[in-house]
């Protein structure tokens, strides 16, 4: 499988001949396209895709690559990386959050998420895994500012709807929230007993997501109701 990588941002190109899972290098087609720290280009998002010369989306292009061009026979990692699929928190923009289950796991540092886009519908996109942790321990991924709807009848054959993380979480100040999907612009908004964030904007800049067990009582007194949707009386 001959693939090709050409910038929209600099007269620069990569190709390779891919004939295996795992055999892509996707660090070297990054800096052959752009070895420039700091450039506003955008790496591989400002790029055309080419595999054995039929004109790719950047998520096909991605997962051919990444599979080796192989569809029927996947090895047995790949098998076994989709299946033990967990959640991810993804950053859309800094300090706006949610935690989404991969709907394909393309490498250790690249997954597909899918949600639902405000006038678009259900949309899927690529995240990246960023050297950021949170306090927590887990991984930042980071949304590449790309998105391509799911076709109708994909979501009707899967049954897949975008999954936004509802639940308790708290901010780095220790303030405790609920988050829920919502249809706004971000798919999500945080609630406090008086009044809600869209996108979290203005309530944190950053939060962790919480089991609702590790909860301290007095949070779960005075938000709990808002993940059950009764209002307490009084």
């Amino acid at each position: 499988m001959k693939v090709r990588i050409e910038s929209a941002f600099h007269p620069t190109s990569y190709e390779a001949e891919v004939t295996g899972p795992g055999e892509f290098d996707i660090e070297a087609a990054s800096r052959a396209i752009c070895g420039m720290p700091d450039c506003s280009c955008g790496g591989l998002q400002r790029c055309s895709f080419r595999v054995d010369g039929e004109p790719v989306s950047r998520l096909d292009f991605l997962d051919a690559v990444m599979s080796g061009g192989e569809e029927d026979g996947a090895p047995e990692e790949a098998i076994v990386s989709r299946a033990a699929r967990e959640q991810i928190l993804v950053e859309f923009t800094p300090g706006v959050r949610g935690w989404f289950e991969p709907v394909e796991i393309l490498s250790d540092e690249y997954c597909v998420i899918e949600w639902n886009q405000p006038g678009a519908g259900l949309v899927r996109g690529c995240v990246a895994r960023m050297d950021v942790q949170t306090e927590a321990g887990e991984f930042i991924w980071q949304w590449d500012g790309t998105f391509e709807p799911v076709e109708e009848e994909q979501q009707a054959a899967t049954g897949q709807e975008a999954e936004v993380f509802a639940g308790f979480v708290v901010s780095e100040s220790g303030a405790y929230f609920v988050q829920l999907p919502q249809d706004n612009e971000f798919g999500f908004s945080l609630f406090d007993a008086d009044q809600s964030w869209p996108g979290g904007i203005g309530a944190a800049r950053t939060w962790t997501a919480v089991a609702r067990e590790s909860v301290p009582a007095e949070a779960e007194r005075a938000l709990g109701w808002i993940l059950d949707g009764v209002q307490p009386v009084g």
